[in-house]
């Protein structure tokens, strides 16, 4: 994830996330970090298909992305771990939740746009 050509790391990224384990999450969560917004892209879509909930809190950082495609392909993340049945603990889940709502409404403010956007109770 060093190289300095940002298509190398993009295909690194790529290739870790075929690769189960915690391993793969810690490089995926370093390659949130990335420069490069492809690569931020591709590490977070990475985290989405691992669904390992250790990369919660690095997923939630990338909600206020610079990058409009890497924070929503993070949002997506969360929400497949949302979904999915897993250990969580509460209190980090709302407040997965409640950074992502507020995050996309000053979004919808700042570019007076339509945007939607669902609010998930849970049971």
């Amino acid at each position: 994830m060093a190289d300095p050509q940002e298509d190398v790391r993009w295909w690194a990224a790529r290739g870790i996330a075929e690769l189960p384990g915690p391993a793969a999450t810690a490089l995926l969560c370093e390659a949130l970090q990335d420069p490069a917004a492809s690569v931020r892209q591709c590490a977070a879509l990475g985290l989405g298909q691992l669904i390992d909930t250790s990369s919660i809190d690095d997923l939630i950082q990338r909600l206020d992305d610079l990058d409009p495609m890497t924070a929503a392909l993070s949002a997506t993340a969360l929400e497949k771990m949302v979904s999915r049945p897993c250990q969580l603990s509460l209190k980090r889940l709302a407040l997965a939740h409640i950074v992502y709502v507020c995050l996309l409404f000053e979004h919808w403010r700042a570019s007076a746009t339509n945007v939607r956007f669902q609010l998930y109770f849970l049971p």
